[in-house]
């Protein structure tokens, strides 16, 4: 126990001093900075392990510091797994018509860097197709942000992104005329879509807690039903991302707005039949006790 202890001062004698004076974040970013593991051994100072085996080791559930390199999960071929150059020792019968194939590993892994950018894609219009209708266009080009982060629990999401409304035009074919396609004009509706304008890899600091007609995408709730936005196209519609329905912009009272599938207009109150009814007979009741109490 005293040669251990010994031992440990004084190894920490001949050891420098470590100093704290740099943040996480701060020792995050100049480690992604580094492209290879060569570069990161001129860059810091790196100390040498006490295990003698340079093999690479089999990761099972987290990730495993062994020496300088940091491991993931990965197959080793039998032969890595011996000091010597020889083969490896038959274990058994091959499997008959199976084939062993083996893993690559990458001694010299390139780190990358956030990919995260803005491009113009093919981005498909979000359409509630109906059967024998044809639709044009179904896909335009659109600048959205796409990648991937070095963070896992990043994702590449848009900062700035401005709304566009697609024109679409719904076609009924007809048959051929003269050898060519013939079509009649079903419709022409707008679609709702979003242009990227920048975009960087951003967590979710607060991960939000979707309704039921919304599914998680990201960082942000979509609804289940996004298609019928484009139902949605009435002057005094709109639709609503939070409550996954086309609402009117007009403040009427509820009995007196009409159905989404018009025009979202207020339409005069209706009173039910059974409410003259009641009124009626509170009428004739009240009469007849006046009347009794007049008589008595």
């Amino acid at each position: 126990m005293v040669l251990t202890l010994l031992a440990v001062i004084g190894i920490l004698t001949i050891l420098p001093p470590l100093k704290a004076d740099l943040k996480r974040e701060e020792v995050e970013k100049l480690i992604r900075r580094v492209r290879t593991h060569k570069e990161f051994l001129s860059r810091f100072h790196v100390r040498s392990s006490n295990n003698e085996s340079n093999h690479p080791q089999e990761w099972l559930g987290s990730v495993m510091f062994t020496g300088e390199l940091f491991l993931r999960r990965s197959f080793v071929p039998p032969q890595l797994s011996s000091g010597s150059g020889s083969q490896p020792e038959n274990e058994g019968p091959a499997k008959s018509g199976v084939s062993e194939v083996e893993t690559e590993i990458i001694e010299e892994p390139v780190q990358s860097q956030d990919s995260c950018k803005v491009i113009t894609v093919c981005a498909p219009l979000p359409i509630q197709k109906e059967p024998n209708i044809y639709y044009f266009p179904e896909c335009i080009d659109l600048p959205q942000c796409l990648g991937g982060c070095c963070e896992s629990i990043n994702q590449c999401k848009p900062t700035e992104k401005e709304p566009v409304r697609v024109k679409v035009r719904s076609w009924l074919y007809l048959g051929t005329e003269d050898g060519r396609p013939s079509f009649q004009l079903s419709k022409e509706f707008l679609v709702n879509m979003e242009r990227h304008v920048s975009c960087d890899c951003n967590n979710c600091v607060e991960k939000r807690k979707c309704e039921e007609n919304q599914v998680e995408d990201g960082c942000e709730c979509k609804c289940i039903n996004e298609q019928d936005a484009v139902l949605c196209t009435g002057e005094n519609q709109y639709w609503s991302k939070e409550k996954c329905m086309c609402e009117c912009k007009n403040n009427c009272p509820p009995e007196q707005r009409s159905s989404i599938d018009h025009d979202c207009r207020c339409t005069p109150a209706i009173v039910p039949y059974w409410s003259f009814s009641d009124v009626w007979y509170k009428r004739r009741l009240g009469t007849f006790f006046r009347k009794n109490r007049k008589n008595h």
